[in-house]
């Protein structure tokens, strides 16, 4: 069969699941497509692959790292994974669940090295371990900067070495495990930071253990990986075709949706817009119909939305409809 009668038998398949039933308009059905996306804590910022976010709150958990006794330009609080325009810091992006439930990359910046994992829990929390893996001459802190993202609702104030998020009538504790020290940058939210002298973790909920913390995280990481050797001989390539789509997964403000690009990065190549490519969007989403069709129904529906008066799919498409 080829690419095209196949890409033509997938948007048929979505068209009948979204036909109208007794029970829900296909406005509907699509409307609780998206709610069941955008659920959840995930990667959904695309500014940084160190940004964690709860949706539909807008809860953000940012990473940053600071060299100690510097000045702020020895801040990174920005990760990507690469750019058309060097960045000081080198991202290598690993596993990614197309969930959030386990994420992990390395970074590299200033001789400092270090890993971060992260899991969510089956209550919903999230735990985020650095790991430093190579911390050249001087012993850098991590600085957990917490926030609102896109004018969502909610307060989040520092209360000693933890912050206290509220969210609707949700209250969300955020924990630190590590040396807490009093770091200042400029951060224009409240933030904590502990040493990087030894493995540390953020996490929220109840108080764990970094026993527990590693715990979790082996836990999750594993269900990841057995999900792979379902493919046996092809385990590596779905591994790598799933991990390319999950850390592409972003939420779109202005849009009000969650979609995965081509790439997270080229937004910024149109303005800062999340940004839909004609079939390649569609091939995307016929790729991720393996592994979780809601969200190939929402990049499927999305760029098919954009299609133009005569009829045809744009070339791209973005938040602001250019």
């Amino acid at each position: 069969m080829s690419i095209k009668n196949t890409c033509l038998l997938f948007l048929l398949n979505i068209l009948i699941c979204l036909q109208p039933s007794h029970a829900q308009t296909p406005a509907q059905k699509y409307a609780a497509v998206q709610n069941t996306l955008q659920n959840g804590w995930g990667t959904f910022n695309h500014k940084s692959v160190l940004s964690h976010v709860l949706l539909p709150h807008g809860l953000a958990l940012n990473i940053g790292i600071k060299i100690t006794d510097q000045d702020d330009n020895n801040y990174l609080r920005e990760c990507f994974i690469s750019s058309r325009n060097p960045r000081p810091e080198m991202v290598v992006p690993g596993d990614h669940a197309m969930d959030g439930s386990y994420t992990m990359l390395t970074v590299t910046w200033q001789n400092v090295k270090f890993s971060v994992e992260s899991a969510v829990t089956n209550t919903g929390d999230i735990v985020l371990l650095i790991i430093p893996l190579s911390l050249g001459k001087r012993t850098p802190n991590v600085v957990l900067e917490t926030g609102m993202m896109w004018n969502k609702k909610g307060v989040v104030q520092r209360s000693g070495n933890m912050i206290n998020a509220t969210v609707g009538n949700k209250k969300i504790p955020v924990h630190s495990i590590g040396d807490f020290v009093e770091e200042y940058v400029a951060a224009n939210t409240p933030y904590i930071s502990v040493k990087l002298n030894k493995p540390v973790a953020f996490y929220t909920g109840t108080t764990k253990t970094m026993v527990a913390i590693n715990k979790i995280i082996s836990i999750q990481k594993s269900k990841l990986e057995q999900s792979y050797m379902q493919y046996g001989a092809h385990a590596n390539t779905f591994r790598a075709m799933q991990n390319v789509l999950a850390w592409n997964i972003i939420y779109d403000a202005a849009q009000k949706r969650v979609i995965y690009p081509v790439s997270r990065l080229w937004n910024d190549n149109f303005g800062g817009q999340s940004v839909l490519f004609c079939w390649d969007t569609y091939f995307s989403a016929y790729m991720a119909s393996m592994l979780d069709k809601n969200l190939a129904y929402a990049n499927a529906v999305e760029i098919t939305k954009s299609i133009t008066p005569g009829g045809f799919i744009p070339n791209w498409s973005g938040s602001y409809g250019k």
